[in-house]
């Protein structure tokens, strides 16, 4: 991977912003502080209007302050730390900010919108992840990139090899970083934390969701951190209709081509991610689906990074209708055209279905959510619900004969339910 290298320009750095966290008074990214390097960057690939949690990132971010940023996913959170960390970063100071992700295709899309970001600075941005030759990566250090975007593994790989000296970073940013924690990557976490300590100026924290892992996190490095909250009493873009179906285990495929085939036939089907559980499960549904005539292909951990960047290439270039995945394409994937999510399998952690439903109604767009249910994953749908804050609605077909069974409701606003499944239809 080459070092993003821009023709060099005059630029100006913002020091002064309103140390507020409330919106700029005056709409527009103009009103935030950003300088006319990034404005006219922001300008050229059509960003309008902040969303709000950039309306209430930027600022703080811009004064130096420690930032915890909540907010739903799809609202913008890679130019809410993405745009303060361009213009605190001096040109010239090579590895001073470093962005850590939890998978090479968040830390993949972070370093594409950032470098768009940074195209009129003269910042050289790194991309630093595992699965591909160090070479790339180790020119792109070795040239001076001033911000390195990474995941951990590799970040700690290069810091070891003495080729990134984390010892010189002044910045940095944990991009999702609940997602970091379930995928094991505490203890790597908190090595780069402990390394960055000596210079480290700036903490920023971005996810969807906030645990008590994060909390504590919070609690032990940052400074006097501002806390933004965007997410109101939803964690689910509120423009995603969602619903379930439930349907005995050998009779998932048929329910889900079916509803395929409904929502192509509305004409309301654009680009669709189907969610499994486990690889094998996710080949095994690709390859059924594919014989239904549906453009699809299958993308999981067990694919080389070369495999995985091309299926994700011709998803972008609309050459794949139906991407069959497993967790991986859950953070990180940014296709604008995907207009549908089905959950074949529900998720175990609820806090995954959000994660997952946050790749459709991408900044402002519609979406739909499926969530397929075998009998007596009831307690999983209450989960979700309780989680989001928003209802999940059922949704019967015809030949399906489902039911759910609600029990007394103890607590407002609590909801406990057994999904029970009574089927007429013969194979």
């Amino acid at each position: 991977m080459q070092p993003a290298t821009p023709a060099p320009v005059d630029t100006t750095t913002t020091t002064e912003t309103a140390a507020a966290a409330e919106p700029a008074s005056d709409s527009g990214f103009a009103a935030l502080g950003l300088g006319a390097p990034v404005l006219r960057a922001l300008e050229e690939i059509g960003f309008r209007e902040p969303t709000p949690i950039q309306q209430r990132a930027i600022g703080p971010a811009l004064a130096g302050r420690d930032v915890v940023g909540q907010a739903r996913t799809g609202t913008g959170k890679t130019a809410a730390f993405g745009l303060p960390l361009i213009e605190r970063t001096p040109r010239g100071r090579a590895q001073s900010s470093l962005v850590l992700a939890p998978t090479r295709e968040l830390a993949h899309q972070v370093h594409e919108a950032m470098t768009a970001f940074a195209r009129h600075t003269g910042l050289r941005l790194a991309l630093i992840y595992g699965g591909v030759s160090y070479r790339g990566q180790r020119q792109a250090l070795e040239a001076g990139a001033e911000i390195i975007v990474g995941t951990p593994g590799r970040v700690l790989d290069l810091h070891r090899q003495r080729i990134l000296d984390l010892g010189r970073v002044e910045r940095v940013v944990l991009d999702e970083c609940d997602r970091m924690f379930d995928l094991g990557f505490r203890p790597d976490i908190l090595r780069v934390l402990r390394h960055s300590r000596p210079r480290r100026e700036q903490l920023l924290l971005f996810s969807a969701t906030i645990d008590g892992n994060v909390e504590h996190l919070v609690q032990r490095f940052m400074r006097d951190p501002v806390t933004i909250e965007t997410v109101d009493d939803t964690l689910t873009v509120d423009r995603v209709s969602q619903h379930y179906s439930v349907v005995a285990k050998d009779r998932k495929t048929a329910l889900l081509a079916e509803l395929v085939r409904r929502e192509r036939e509305a004409g309301e089907l654009g680009q669709a991610i189907v969610f499994c559980r486990t690889r094998a499960g996710c080949d095994r549904l690709a390859k059924r689906l594919g014989k239904l005539g549906l453009g699809v292909h299958a993308i999981h951990g067990d694919l080389r990074q070369s495999q995985r960047e091309k299926v994700l290439g011709l998803l972008r270039e609309g050459k794949v209708q139906i991407l069959v995945a497993t967790n991986v394409a859950a953070r990180g994937l940014d296709v604008g055209g995907i207009s549908h999510v089905f959950n074949y399998d529900v998720p175990e952690f609820a806090e995954d279905y959000v994660h997952r439903i946050g790749r459709t109604a991408r900044m402002g767009a519609h979406g739909k959510a499926f969530t397929l249910v075998e009998p007596g994953q009831g307690g999983l749908i209450d989960r979700i619900e309780k989680l989001t804050g928003a209802p999940v609605h059922e949704l019967r077909l015809e030949g399906f004969d489902t039911g759910v069974e609600r029990r007394v409701r103890r607590d407002p606003g609590e909801v406990s339910g057994t999904i029970l499944f009574r089927s007429t239809h013969r194979r």
